[in-house]
Parts: C-alpha cells; sequence; structure tokens
C-alpha cells in the first residue's frame, strides 16, 4: 500500500520535473529527499514536491521562476502552489533551514555552496 502510494508522488516528481523542462536525472534525487523528508517537513506532500523540485532546479543550475513553479504545480498537482510558502504562525523556521533538511540534502547533493547559495537567495 505505501509503495503503491510513494510510487504516485514519484510520478508526480517525474511530471513536474518534465514539464519544467528539468533533467529527467533529477528524478531520483528528488524522490530520494522528498521520501525522506516527507515525515518531518511542515508541508503536504504534494507541496513538499515542489519545494524540492524548486530546490533542485536551483542547486543544479537550473533555475526556475516562483511564477514557472506555480504554473507547472497547477497543470501537475492542479494546485498553484508556491515553493516554501509555510505558515510561519506554525512554524518559525521553513523546513529546509533546520539541521536535519540540510544533513539529507547534503546527503544527496554533497555540495554545500550550492546549498547555502539557495538558503541565501
Amino acid at each position: 500500500m505505501i509503495e503503491r502510494w510513494e510510487d504516485h508522488h514519484k510520478e508526480t516528481i517525474e511530471q513536474l520535473v518534465q514539464r519544467l523542462d528539468l533533467p529527467e536525472e533529477l528524478v531520483p534525487i528528488a524522490f530520494a529527499i522528498w521520501r525522506a523528508s516527507r515525515l518531518r517537513a511542515a508541508r503536504t506532500p504534494k507541496s513538499l514536491i515542489v519545494d524540492v523540485v524548486y530546490m533542485l532546479a536551483h542547486m543544479t543550475g537550473n533555475r526556475r521562476s516562483i511564477t514557472d513553479m506555480r504554473d507547472a504545480a497547477l497543470v501537475v498537482i492542479q494546485r498553484r502552489t508556491k515553493p516554501f510558502n509555510q505558515d510561519r504562525r506554525k512554524n518559525e523556521v521553513v523546513w529546509i533551514e533546520t539541521d536535519w533538511a540540510r544533513d539529507i540534502v547534503l546527503a544527496n547533493i554533497p555540495d554545500e555552496q550550492s546549498f547555502e547559495d539557495f538558503l541565501n537567495r
């Protein structure tokens, strides 16, 4: 059952990457980061996909605008979703700024400078 659910979300990642014309090599990395983060990040699973794909696009030099991400999300998940649009009344820190998220990202893309550049965008 969980495998089917995860497969569905991996397909969503594939569709979003394709819609944004990003390298398909990002799919397994995005899925690994999404899978490791989904129980800890204060985001719905599909909003987290948008966050992760946006971050990876930025970190790999394939930057996409917030508008591009929102438009692609509307087509793929039928909801305009802004990357990292977190309700700060509930959480003061965006999930990507936590130590555990840093560890997950750097375990999958060991480029600390690129990660720091993303955080300072």
